[in-house]
């Protein structure tokens, strides 16, 4: 009978059942931190962070509502935290598709979520993680070019033609004082799936 203390065989070497229980012990402690770093680092969109362009020559650039005109094709934005100026960029995941209708076009489901006409949706599609680019004027209508599905932005972002199968969060805005902020964090689990 061997001593269950005893770590090292004759040799000096570690048994190979020791060496797959500590490594099966590192991978659980990792799992089981990866929510929480997470957590700690998050870039998310948040409650009182602005909205910046994604990209060309206005990049960085605060974006106010009367840079959306209504029914235009719709924007790439960031976040950025307020006061501070650190655009959070570090996660794809974290880019914001900004569009301005009517405001008697927005449907109940979404018309809380709107400051202005303008609503806020994740532009990573449900289906396959996909940038959602597309915009069909004519029906008023977002579309993944990767695998076409489409959302309704009047509806909060449901799917009326896919293969994806889930709404695009929602990110909820409020206007304050002529400036356009985010009023939460995303209604619902970013990215595909």
């Amino acid at each position: 009978m061997t001593d269950p203390k005893r770590t090292m065989l004759s040799d000096g070497t570690i048994s190979a059942r020791r060496r797959l229980l500590r490594f099966g012990l590192v991978l659980t402690g990792a799992a089981l931190m990866a929510p929480i770093a997470r957590a700690q680092t998050a870039t998310a969109p948040a409650a009182g962070d602005a909205l910046v362009f994604h990209e060309g020559a206005q990049a960085g650039r605060e974006i106010r509502p009367d840079d959306l005109a209504i029914g235009a094709a719709p924007i790439l934005a960031w976040p950025m935290r307020p006061g501070t100026g650190i655009i959070r960029r570090d996660d794809p995941d974290d880019q914001v598709l900004l569009l301005r209708l009517a405001v008697d076009q927005l449907g109940p489901a979404v018309l809380p979520w709107a400051a202005a006409g303008i609503l806020a949706f994740s532009a990573i599609c449900t289906h396959e993680g996909c940038n959602v680019t597309d915009w069909d004027v004519t029906r008023a209508l977002l579309r993944c070019p990767c695998h076409g599905s489409e959302f309704d932005p009047r509806a909060a972002g449901d799917v009326v033609f896919g293969p994806a199968v889930r709404s695009l969060p929602v990110l909820p805005l409020a206007c304050d004082d002529g400036a356009l902020r985010v009023a939460a964090g995303f209604i619902d689990t970013v990215g595909a799936g």
